[in-house]
């Protein structure tokens, strides 16, 4: 059974991916003997148009991160559906790792070094070893960890999915009091990557020009996936929509063994 935090980071999870037209798959991996989960904590397929994200992800003291790692796999969703403003955010982040004598290089050839030992770890073959463009794009997600905990950055979101006529009337009730609700959630929380620490010791303004940069990038990817989704190049799908009773979907799984909270049929 989901508990308070972790069902007010899912059910802004599924506002979102409601809003902005992808599916969603919250589950939770299979353990080892020491409580380590075997899994990933979260990940976004372009070809399939769905971001899975795991409800333990990052747990620190009992509470998940699970938002934090949504924020993460939107901006692969940026990469994919707005590469031009993901590209604009992205050079705007390197300006400042340049700025502050970060080798860049350097972060790319270190994931590059954790994707290798991953790979060789895990049994499964779901790890694979980076490539510099991927180990690229993982430093700039990375760096976004925390922009789902801002809330002028979620109520941007639930104003958009306020005014989706397709969606108003099936989450009107059901976003109300949401932020608070998420305020409760992730009081203290914060991204743990360095990449997130990095941006989180920037000046005031600016992090908030990244945020900004970030938040008109998710919205043109929005725009462009509903353009797909109305010219077929997305299959239309029935979406999952907010409010779904978890805990009868607790006992299901995937083909991976993992625990679904919920999924589309």
């Amino acid at each position: 059974k989901l508990n308070k935090h972790q069902k007010a980071q899912v059910d802004f999870a599924q506002v979102i991916a409601n809003t902005f037209g992808f599916d969603l798959e919250i589950f939770r991996s299979p353990k080892d003997a020491s409580g380590r989960s075997l899994g990933e904590n979260g990940s976004y397929s372009a070809s399939r148009n769905l971001m899975r994200l795991d409800i333990d992800a990052g747990t620190i003291d009992g509470k998940s991160l699970l938002l934090f790692t949504q924020s993460h796999e939107l901006t692969h969703y940026i990469q994919k559906w707005s590469p031009e403003k993901y590209k604009v955010f992205a050079d705007f982040l390197m300006e400042k790792y340049a700025k502050s004598d970060v080798p860049v290089q350097k972060l790319i050839e270190q994931k590059i070094e954790e994707s290798k030992i991953s790979a060789t770890m895990d049994k499964s073959g779901k790890h694979h070893v980076l490539t510099e463009s991927e180990a690229f794009d993982e430093i700039v997600a990375n760096a976004c960890e925390d922009f789902l905990a801002d809330p002028n950055i979620q109520q941007t979101i639930l104003e958009i999915a306020k005014i989706d006529q397709s969606l108003a009337q099936k989450i009107k009730n059901f976003i109300k009091n949401l932020v608070a609700r998420l305020e409760k959630a992730l009081h203290g929380l914060q991204g743990q990557s360095a990449e997130a620490q990095f941006v989180r010791e920037l000046d005031i303004d600016a992090i908030e020009e990244l945020k900004d940069l970030w938040t008109e990038a998710l919205l043109d990817a929005r725009e462009n996936v509903l353009e797909a989704r109305e010219n077929n190049v997305i299959e239309e799908e029935s979406y999952t929509i907010a409010g779904i009773d978890y805990e009868q979907l607790e006992s299901a799984k995937n083909e991976n063994g993992d625990e679904l909270f919920q999924y589309r049929a």
